[in-house]
């Protein structure tokens, strides 16, 4: 769940915002800085899976559903887990970087023999 904690101020609505980062929804709102919250959760975005795999075109991808959003091929090759990137949220380098290593290890967690014969038995 996203802890959101930036506040701006809407030029066309004359106020001070809290927005969700992942689905846009306005959180919070005051004429005065000084009333908004110190943080607030998004509820809608609770119960969304950060990362999703899928297949396309006989390639299998990850997709990060969360800020930063992204979708890159999984490859496991020599220099990278996952290679052809498509950025879909502006972020800094950090963020970015924190993402995929985190991207990373949903990877490896996944593809241990545990975990596959666990989801083979829950078919």
């Amino acid at each position: 769940m996203n802890k959101i904690t930036e506040r701006h101020y809407d030029h066309n609505l004359h106020i001070w915002v809290m927005v969700c980062t992942d689905c846009g929804n306005i959180l919070s709102s005051d004429s005065e800085l000084n009333m908004m919250p110190e943080f607030v959760y998004c509820e809608k975005c609770r119960n969304i899976q950060v990362y999703e795999l899928f297949e396309k075109d006989g390639k299998q991808f990850i997709r990060r559903n969360k800020y930063p959003r992204f979708t890159g091929e999984v490859t496991f090759g020599p220099q990278s887990d996952i290679e052809d990137i498509n950025i879909i949220d502006k972020c800094d380098g950090y963020e970015l970087a924190n993402a995929m290593r985190k991207a990373s290890e949903f990877l490896i967690k996944r593809s241990r023999p545990q975990n596959r014969s666990n989801e083979q038995s829950a078919k």
